[in-house]
């Protein structure tokens, strides 16, 4: 999974700076690179599946939680300059989705600057795309993920800028069921459905150069 996520960048970095050689125009249609981190605060938590017992009837459980809980994020990637309003970008890197939920993401970006990118003001960023969820004792899984904020953009030099950024951010998990009749996970075979929701408070820092 790794691996294919690093293949990936590499292949998203290639392709931006074959764009950014077909057009340099005013300090616009270039490359260059992130470095993000930041504090998420969870606060909801949504959790409805529907199973088979070992007997074949159905157990259905929903809960809906107001909870709390501390991740973080780092986040490293490129972004291609579009144009004076908009710039495009890939992430991948570390992140927390829920307690007990860590990640690796690889996640595309957009930014639309209200007046220049390469100026002092703010910005809409929205980003989307997969997670991939590994655990030793629960196994692996990928988490659809997404992200919609506002940030402050403060240009350092010509080639260098500083973001402080604050955003609400939703994963969408199939999560592992604790099994109400014994110990363990209820095995895949007797899953009917399964659905989790977790949505999360950001704020980050984001380093570009």
């Amino acid at each position: 999974m790794k691996r294919k996520i690093f293949t990936l960048l590499f292949i998203h970095v290639l392709v931006l700076s074959m764009a950014s050689k077909a057009s340099a125009e005013d300090g616009y249609g270039k490359i260059g690179f992130k470095l993000e981190w930041g504090y998420s605060q969870n606060y909801f938590t949504h959790h409805r599946y529907n199973i088979t017992s070992v007997e074949g009837y159905r157990i259905q459980e929903k809960s809906t939680e107001i909870d709390f809980s501390t991740n973080g994020r780092i986040l490293l990637g490129a972004h291609y300059d579009y144009s004076r309003h908009l710039t495009f970008g890939l992430v991948t890197g570390y992140l927390g989705a829920q307690e007990g939920v860590r990640a690796i993401p690889l996640l595309g970006q957009i930014r639309i600057y209200p007046y220049d990118c390469h100026e002092d003001g703010f910005f809409t960023k929205i980003e989307g795309g997969l997670a991939a969820h590994i655990s030793k004792t629960n196994g692996s899984r990928l988490l659809l993920t997404g992200a919609v904020g506002e940030g402050f953009h403060l240009m350092l030099s010509p080639e260098h800028s500083l973001d402080i950024i604050l955003s609400i951010s939703a994963f969408y998990d199939r999560p592992n069921i604790a099994n109400p009749e014994g110990v363990g996970y209820i095995p895949k075979e007797r899953i009917l459905s399964n659905h989790a929701l977790y949505s999360a408070l950001n704020i980050s820092i984001c380093l570009s150069f």
